[in-house]
């Protein structure tokens, strides 16, 4: 095709299979529609692409290149992301809004009931969660309480409760006031206000007996042991059930009970009941006795006594004597010399003196103490043995309280050998009223 002006502005001329070399010719001022070359909408061949318009200027080179000029991505500005994708990258425009309850049909069948079953298994906002299984275990996992199936005309709007107070009732109109007020006033003395800690009860005696309570209830705390006083006091009581063992000491109790040592003697150390009594006309004692005697005979004194009073003194018949058992006497020897004391506390018996002589007609003394003699008692004494001439002594007692003083005087005119006479004696037990 030759060089120059080929069509001019008012010149018709068809071009077919021609190249138009852009750096060898110029489109000046040709409109779009003047373009009618095809008819696919929106491209350079059916004349109406939007980028072709009256008067548009030349374009002579691109990016400083001339010629044929295959464009690049870069060379195009506000293109995205996608631009650098293939068409494979992407869905079709339309196919994620086909996908819907109600257009599944295009799909394969094995899709088609899959995606059926996701969509039976999604609560459909339309439905307003009428389709859930189950509302009451849905309020549970909400976390919701009982009062969330009330209505709210079944409760008290918030703060109402806090509003009845005999200060805060005059928001109401003046109509609701009034029975409002009569009501809350109604309501406040039947109430029990906590601020009067129960004061204001109708009956305090009915509201205990109401709660069960008894008397103790009223009682003062000092009117009862502490916890545990009892349990105390148990372990320091003697418990009739240990019988006196759980005692202290046994000795200090008898003591404080006026005992004497009899108390803790056995029976058989004490005569039977009546036993005392029974020395009678019959039998005065076999009982032992540490005291002496006496013995009241009754009867003719000046005649003979045909039957003795008393058969028995100490175990020995009248007939044979009145005496003291064996058992009852004891002996004695002097020591040092022959004014020396001796002591034997016995009815009967015998002291030995200190062997020695003594002077002719002279008296020797000394103090026996024997705690049986009475100042009113009288002691018999003989000497029974160690003298060589027994007729020449004789022995006296001056009785006293728990003693006797006993003088032994040789009657014979001459000194006696040295010798220790044995002393045989009785104590008989007297009286002066």
């Amino acid at each position: 095709m030759p060089h120059g002006t080929l069509v001019s502005e008012s010149d018709h001329q068809c071009l077919k299979n021609k190249t138009i070399d852009g750096s060898k010719n110029t489109l000046v001022n040709v409109p779009t529609s003047s373009l009618s070359v095809g008819t696919t909408t929106g491209t350079v061949a059916a004349g109406d692409d939007s980028r072709f318009g009256s008067g548009a200027p030349t374009v002579t080179s691109v990016a400083g290149r001339i010629g044929a000029v295959v464009l690049a991505n870069t060379d195009i500005s506000g293109l995205g992301t996608a631009s650098t994708h293939a068409t494979t990258d992407y869905d079709t425009a339309g196919a994620a809004a086909a996908v819907t309850t109600t257009s599944i049909g295009a799909a394969t069948a094995s899709a088609a009931a899959a995606a059926q079953t996701t969509a039976n298994a999604a609560a459909v906002k339309a439905n307003n969660l009428s389709d859930l299984a189950s509302a009451a275990t849905a309020r549970t996992n909400l976390g919701l309480g009982t009062v969330a199936t009330h209505a709210s005309t079944d409760f008290d709007t918030a703060g109402a409760a806090a509003a009845v107070t005999t200060t805060s009732i005059g928001a109401a109109t003046a109509a609701a006031l009034t029975s409002e007020a009569s009501t809350a006033r109604t309501a406040e003395g039947l109430a029990a206000l906590k601020a009067n800690n129960l004061s204001d009860l109708a009956s305090a005696s009915t509201a205990r007996t109401n709660l069960g309570l008894g008397t103790a209830a009223t009682a003062a705390s000092t009117a009862f042991d502490a916890a545990g006083a009892a349990s105390t006091a148990q372990g320091l009581s003697a418990q009739k059930s240990a019988n006196l063992s759980d005692l202290a000491s046994a000795s200090t109790a008898r003591t404080n009970l006026g005992l004497g040592t009899a108390a803790t003697a056995a029976s058989t150390a004490f005569d039977a009941a009546g036993a005392a009594a029974a020395v009678t006309l019959g039998t005065l004692g076999a009982a032992a006795s540490a005291e002496p005697l006496a013995v009241k005979l009754a009867g003719d004194l000046s005649g003979t006594v045909a039957t003795p009073v008393v058969s028995q003194i100490n175990g020995f018949a009248v007939s044979t004597g009145i005496g003291y058992r064996t058992g009852m006497g004891g002996t004695v020897i002097q020591a040092t010399s022959r004014t020396t004391g001796v002591t034997l506390s016995k009815p009967a018996g015998r002291i030995t003196l200190f062997s020695a002589t003594l002077a002719a007609d002279t008296d020797v003394s000394f103090v026996w103490t024997n705690t049986l003699i009475a100042a009113t008692d009288v002691v018999v004494f003989n000497v029974v043995s160690g003298a060589a001439i027994k007729g020449g002594y004789s022995v006296n007692a001056i009785a006293a309280a728990g003693s006797a003083t006993v003088t032994v005087h040789n009657h014979t005119p001459t000194i006696t050998a040295t010798e220790a006479p044995v002393l045989q004696f009785v104590l008989i037990k007297g009286a002066t009223a």
